[in-house]
């Protein structure tokens, strides 16, 4: 009786002793207090503070200044919010925004670290309960599938006629490849430009885009483009309120000034058009996805769409795809492409192409897709651009394009395709910018205040490597030192340098025609790679005169329309510089219009 009481004690002891353990172990989930943490995103630091008490986080702040706006600056603003609401670190990665989604979540570990949390098991996700999805039915007279350059115009346009305008996009942001591009739109045949004292005709645009595409465009669908886009382009400034700032220069691939630079570049006028759709009545559902289009009876009367907890049945009287390009699908890629850097939106998955095939619709130009020559390789397979600095310091100073060998091999003037064909003789496909002082710094200047596509901070980082690590940005107090860094042969550089320097002084470039002429000048010097770049694929559904999509037998597919990249033919085997974003407003403006004409009718 004894042993039994003594053993009893025992036990109880103990398992008060384990209650306490385990009071203590829920008390103590956190060190209370504020902690930070830092990684690497896609434009640079990311830096993440949170704040717990001893079993709860209270706050997550993201801080990332250098990410792009409209895109990683989603989930900046998002994602330490579901960190808080989940109260865990098992929170998916924001739609496209990967990059900067894994930084946070990164940089948000490292602060969680110094908590004393148990890091492994705040990344579990909670069970969610569910087991499948609602669903749902909708009505609108005109469905939009694609929220980019083309869908949002598309759906001002449409809604400024007077339609009930539904507008989907996947992503949880709108502006698709438009957001991201240069920023230059061709004004060609616009009243705009006519009062700035640039003569144009539809005739000299329709010519400039077949010459692009070597003549192997859908010449019916470039002359609607060269007969639209002024009208766009007006409409743009004047309805929507978007600035375009500075004269356009002329462009090797283009006989008139027509492309011109907006204000802030992309992220001023995506912010310009945003702002006309919040004000609009537009109906708009991001983070959902269209999977298939409804056909009855070979008519399109809508699409079925998801996004995180519901399946909608989404009726229409028509439906526009504008759902960009297929860049970023491997699997519809010609070889070509496989082979050069994506810049391009996460988003472009050929989703309009994949839904338009499952119903038997012909695509067309699928081998083709726009590369450019100036890319600089910041992540395995991806790409920044530097075509402001590239191309403005080859024209207006003395930036050299040189290969390994420290040879010339192209008029760094001339046509891009002519330098992008030099890239493609290339074992590595690289060649390189040559630059002096003066040179490097307008470089830098167009590259971190015009095109905004890298940041002061990240050029001194990659100029700190070296060359040692991608992209290549190598310097030296002499050209032998900086070439030599990017595995160029130094001795044949300063022969190159020093014959081009000749014909300078002689007033001709004997040897690739190029004008005008600058003089390399004193040191330091500077190499900056250049690889393939590309974004917009030209691949597509083939379309009427009336934005209809074609069938096999090129009649209309009745209740399908398409506008923008998702379009095969326009710009045949290749675009002209501001031609792609330029059709994407133009179609957008062109479709919207016709379609809520349509149904008026």
């Amino acid at each position: 009786m004894k042993r039994h009481s003594f053993l009893a004690l025992f036990l109880a002891i103990s398992m008060l002793f384990g209650m306490v353990a385990a009071a203590q172990s829920e008390a103590s989930r956190f060190n209370a207090g504020t902690y930070s943490g830092e990684a690497q995103g896609y434009g640079g630091t990311v830096s993440v503070e949170v704040v717990v008490t001893d079993q709860e986080i209270i706050e997550v702040i993201a801080v990332g200044e250098n990410e792009t706006p409209g895109i990683g600056s989603i989930a900046i603003d998002q994602l330490p919010l579901n960190i808080v609401a989940k109260q865990s670190l098992g929170v998916d990665v924001i739609s496209g925004c990967t990059f900067t989604s894994n930084a946070i979540i990164e940089a948000a570990e490292a602060a969680f670290v110094k908590t004393g949390a148990d890091v492994e098991a705040l990344k579990q996700t909670s069970p969610s309960g569910s087991t499948g999805k609602t669903q749902a039915e909708i009505s609108t007279e005109i469905l939009i599938i694609g929220g980019g350059g083309a869908g949002l115009t598309a759906a001002l346009s449409a809604s400024e006629a007077g339609s009930k305008v539904l507008l989907l996009e996947k992503m949880s942001y709108f502006g698709g490849a438009a957001a991201i591009s240069g920023g230059q739109v061709n004004a060609g045949g616009s009243q705009f430009q006519a009062d700035k004292g640039y003569e144009d005709s539809v005739d000299a645009i329709f010519l400039d885009l077949m010459k692009g595409g070597h003549f192997k465009n859908d010449a019916r669908i470039t002359r609607l483009y060269a007969e639209h886009v002024g009208a766009a382009f007006d409409w743009m400034v004047d309805t929507l309120g978007i600035k375009f700032v500075s004269d356009p220069p002329l462009l090797p691939e283009h006989s008139v000034p027509r492309v011109w630079a907006a204000e802030n570049g992309a992220a001023g006028y995506t912010a310009t058009i945003l702002e006309n759709l919040e004000a609009s009545d537009v109906e708009v559902m991001l983070n959902t996805k269209a999977t298939q289009l409804i056909s009855e009876n070979g008519v399109i009367v809508g699409a079925v769409a998801e996004d995180e907890n519901t399946v909608y049945r989404i009726s229409a009287d028509a439906v526009i795809l504008t759902t960009g390009g297929y860049g970023n699908n491997t699997d519809l890629l010609p070889q070509l492409l496989r082979e050069s850097l994506y810049y391009g939106p996460v988003s472009a998955t050929g989703d309009g192409h994949l839904m338009a095939m499952d119903l038997g619709i012909p695509l067309q130009y699928m081998q083709y897709g726009k590369v450019y020559p100036n890319g600089i390789e910041v992540a395995p397979g991806f790409a920044k651009s530097t075509w402001h600095g590239s191309i403005t310091t080859s024209r207006d100073a003395s930036t050299l394009i040189v290969d390994r060998h420290g040879k010339r091999v192209v008029n760094e003037n001339g046509l891009a395709e002519n330098i992008r064909a030099r890239l493609y003789e290339q074992a590595d496909k690289t060649l390189f910018l040559v630059m002096d002082q003066s040179t490097f710094d307008l470089f830098r200047d167009l590259t971190v205040n015009t095109s905004k596509s890298a940041t002061q901070e990240q050029i001194d980082e990659w100029l700190s490597n070296n060359g040692s690590i991608p992209p290549v940005f190598t310097s030296g107090d002499s050209l032998k030192s900086a070439a030599e860094a990017a595995g160029v042969d130094g001795d044949a550089l300063e022969e190159t340098v020093a014959r081009f320097n000749e014909m300078v002084a002689a007033g001709e470039d004997t040897d690739f025609g190029r004008q005008p002429l600058m003089a390399v000048g004193e040191g330091p010097y500077y190499l900056v790679e250049q690889k393939p770049r590309f974004a917009t694929t030209l691949g597509g559904v083939r379309i009427s005169t009336e934005m209809e999509v074609l069938d096999h037998n090129e009649l209309p597919v009745p209740g399908l329309y398409a506008a923008g990249e998702i379009v095969g033919g326009v710009h045949g085997d290749d675009t002209i510089v501001s031609t792609a974003v330029g059709w994407a407003f133009t179609s957008g403006h062109l479709v919207g219009r016709i379609v809520s004409e349509g149904l008026v009718k």
